[in-house]
This record gives structure tokens, C-alpha cells and sequence, in this order.
């Protein structure tokens, strides 16, 4: 018994050093702006320069020497702080880098000319290797002023995280010289462990639009084997989401099915890479809205016999559509730039390869003199989503895949196809699977192709 007890002593100085050490992780920030009440309240401009620069460096002369910033001294009588509440701690120090971003949101009570005004206001602060805590711009606690506390700089909104629940983000925002205003945010990692994730379309009424890199990737380790430390088996990704960045799913083993909403317009390198269990991706995107009434009105032919092209209307890059004669003749087709479109002789298919004007003809077999014409239009596809072709690469589970865009090139893969396992089955609309064959990113699957039912 006498041997355990300092070894029990040893874990309880532990115990209180490493509760300390959590303990004053947040009294900086509060002594940052004590001290700035302080020097208020003491009329010592000395002592307010230093809460926003190392003392005797170049900002710190120069705002004393300012006569300018002693006009809040002669506005406030005295301050007194009602509550400091935290808002964002977020810490990106390394072993050689300190990086510390805090907010807090403060009631104060400031008096003017003997007159009470409760006022609300948020600070911002930063720490970093060169200074302790300072504020990122100057503290306005006028009461007259048109705005109070003070602004965060580029630095601070470009590095600090803020939490939701298990997520950490980072908003996008545009910064003036009076005014900060968030547009949206930035999921930048999952803190949670449940095994049935869903992310949030909106954080703090910011609509959620990036996942950033790395965001869902846990890694383990023992004895320097590295493995998965993920446990998600399964994600929603809300339709505000348009970026997927690399790496931002990497190695989640356990995931097994995933759809992509229509609002993704770009999937990074290897972002859903090496999650080995992943049976099941749907792409949820809709390219129908490219297929407007100028595309599909059908396009009157023209004929000094009465013959008539049925079904001719204008194309994108890709575009598969079958025309025929009104009466049903027998009939051979031809198009006069074949590089633009290529046409099935029999048949009447014409299939679209590049921007362009054609002409085709229907000339009756038996009369070739006989014969009709209709002009269509070619144009690019535009392109909705760009997909690495990295971003599955290594999901060897991966056993179907549904694409619900009609047209392969508004469904872009960065680089020449995806890698895929063999065996994997692609399923596409129905009426498109030649389209996807004749496509270059898709041709190599064409085996594994199949129309939705």
C-alpha cells in the first residue's frame, strides 16, 4: 500500500497540471481585454497600445503618437464588464508555429458625461509566434459610435474554426473596412463518431457549400501501422454542397453507399479514394434543364418534292437522335460535315461530335433526285459537375453506380475515365446508353453499361 502512494500522488500532480494547462488555455483572451478595460478606465493610452501592439515596436509608437486615438478617452468615463462569453477558440498551433484565433462576446456597462449605456459587442484576438494575444483592429466602445467592439482582420477570418455540433467550418465572407459579412461556410472536419452522418445544409444560418479537404478522413495508428479510424458507414450530403475537395472522404473504410446531390459541381482528387467498402454511388444529377424548347423544337425541313425530315432538332456534343421520313420512304441519309455529326446511312441516327452547322439529306433510294434537307445546329455541352478521375480510385467493393445525367459531357471526369473495378455495373437514363459508349470518358466501360429500368 505505502508503494502505490506515490504513484497516486504523481497521477493526481499530473491530473492538476493538465487540468490547469486546459484550464488556462482561455484566461489570455479575458486578461487581453481586462487589460484593455483597465487602460480605459486609467486614461493610459501606454497601456491600450499594448493590447493591440508589442510594446515599443513601430504600431505601438505610432498610436501613441496619434492624437487622434485619444478621442475615446475623452468619450468614455469609465467601462465595466458585465459577462465575456466565448464565441470561437480555435487553435492551429503546431510544434513550431503558434496560430490562436478567439472571439468572445461582451456586455459591458459604459458610462458618458455620468450617463449608463449597456452595450453588447463582439472582439475579436489572435496569438502567433512572434506576439501573445492582441486584437486583431482597434476596440470601439463609444456609445455613440455607429458600431462597437471591433472588426477581425484577413488572418483571422481566413484561419479561424468554429464549431456546430460535431462539425467545424469555416465561413466565406468579404471584409471592409467597417463591416465583415458571412456568405456561407466550409465544413473543415468531423469531430463525431456516429456511423450514420449527416451534414448539415446551414451552420449558425450559413448554407453549408464546401467540404473541404481531409474533412471526414481518420486515420489510427498502432506501432506505426496506420489504419481507418473511421466508423461512418453512411452520409447525406445536403443539395447545398457544390465542392467536394480532395482527400475529403479519403480512406472512410466502412462507408458503404453514397449519392451525390445535382448541386456538386466539382469532386477533388481521391476524394472518396480507398473506402473499400463502398457498394453503391449514385449521381444525382439532373442535366435536363439544358434541354430548353430552343433545343427540342423540332426544325422544319425544306423540299421542292413534298418529302419531309420528321423528328430533326437542334444537338449538344454527344447528342444521339434517330430522324425519319414522314412517309415512311426508303430513304439514304447523308450529312455534309462529318466531323461535326456522323450519320447512320440507313437508319437515319445522327450522333453529334463537335460544335457546328450541318446540313442533312434524305434522298430517296430509288430517285436520288428526290430529296429533302433540314439544318441543325451542334453545340458545346456545357459541363454541370467535374469529377477527378482519382476520386474512386481503390474502392475495389464497388459493385453499381447510377448516373442520372441524359448527356456523358455535362457529367465531366477530369482526366480520361474514372478508376473503376471491373466489376462494377454503370447505370444510365433510358435512351442514353449509346450516348455514354460513344462518349471518350465512358467507352472503356462500355461493357458495364446499362439503361435504368
Amino acid at each position: 500500500m505505502k508503494a502505490r502512494k506515490p504513484i497516486i500522488i504523481f497521477l493526481i500532480l499530473i491530473s492538476i497540471f493538465v487540468l490547469g494547462g486546459c484550464a488556462s488555455q482561455d484566461k489570455g483572451p479575458r486578461k487581453l481585454w481586462d487589460k484593455y478595460v483597465a487602460g480605459m478606465n486609467k486614461k493610459s493610452i501606454e497601456e491600450v497600445a499594448a493590447t493591440y501592439y508589442v510594446p515599443e515596436s513601430n504600431g505601438y509608437k505610432e498610436y501613441i503618437g496619434n492624437t487622434n486615438n485619444l478621442a475615446q478617452f475623452d468619450a468614455v468615463d469609465s467601462i465595466k464588464t458585465k459577462t465575456f462569453q466565448l464565441l470561437t477558440q480555435s487553435d492551429l498551433s503546431s510544434s513550431t508555429v503558434v496560430q490562436k484565433y478567439y472571439s468572445a462576446k461582451v456586455s459591458a456597462t459604459v458610462v458618458l458625461q455620468n450617463t449608463n449605456f449597456d452595450l453588447e459587442f463582439e472582439v475579436y484576438m489572435s496569438k502567433t509566434s512572434t506576439n501573445g494575444w492582441f486584437f486583431t483592429s482597434q476596440v470601439v466602445v463609444d456609445p455613440l459610435a455607429d458600431r462597437f467592439g471591433n472588426l477581425p482582420d484577413d488572418l483571422w477570418l481566413r484561419n479561424a474554426l468554429h464549431t456546430d455540433g460535431d462539425f467545424l467550418y469555416k465561413p466565406d465572407y468579404t471584409l471592409t473596412a467597417t463591416d465583415v459579412t458571412y456568405t456561407s461556410a466550409a465544413i473543415s472536419s468531423y469531430t463525431g463518431n456516429a456511423k450514420d452522418v449527416v451534414i448539415p445544409s446551414e451552420v449558425n444560418g450559413l448554407p453549408v457549400t464546401t467540404i473541404k479537404k481531409y474533412a471526414f478522413m481518420k486515420l489510427g495508428s498502432i506501432f506505426e501501422i496506420t489504419f481507418s479510424g473511421s466508423k461512418m458507414r453512411s452520409v447525406t450530403i445536403p443539395n447545398t454542397v457544390t465542392t467536394i475537395e480532395e482527400y475529403a472522404f479519403f480512406e472512410s473504410a466502412k462507408l458503404k453507399e453514397l449519392r451525390l446531390p445535382s448541386s456538386v459541381t466539382s469532386v477533388g482528387e481521391y476524394a472518396f479514394a480507398s473506402c473499400k467498402k463502398l457498394s453503391k454511388v449514385i449521381f444525382d444529377f439532373d442535366d435536363s434543364n439544358l434541354y430548353t424548347e430552343d433545343i427540342l423544337k423540332e426544325i422544319e425541313s425544306s423540299s421542292t418534292s413534298g418529302m419531309v425530315i420528321k423528328n430533326a432538332h437542334n444537338m449538344y456534343v454527344g447528342d444521339i437522335i434517330q430522324l425519319s421520313e414522314e412517309n415512311n420512304e426508303l430513304v439514304s441519309w447523308s450529312v455534309d460535315k462529318t466531323n461535326v455529326a456522323s450519320i447512320d446511312s440507313d437508319k437515319g441516327i445522327i450522333t453529334a461530335k463537335s460544335p457546328g452547322d450541318i446540313v442533312v439529306t434524305a434522298a430517296l433510294k430509288n430517285d436520288p433526285t428526290v430529296k429533302a434537307t433540314v439544318k441543325i445546329n451542334v453545340q458545346s455541352c456545357k459541363e454541370l459537375t467535374k469529377i477527378q478521375g482519382s476520386a474512386f480510385e481503390r474502392c475495389s467493393g464497388l459493385k453499381e453506380m447510377y448516373i442520372y445525367a441524359r448527356n456523358p459531357y455535362s457529367f465531366g471526369i477530369a482526366g480520361t475515365s474514372f478508376k473503376l473495378p471491373k466489376g462494377v455495373t454503370i447505370y444510365v437514363p433510358e435512351g442514353s446508353k449509346e450516348m455514354y459508349i460513344n462518349s471518350s470518358n465512358w467507352s472503356s466501360y462500355k461493357d458495364q453499361i446499362k439503361e435504368m429500368e
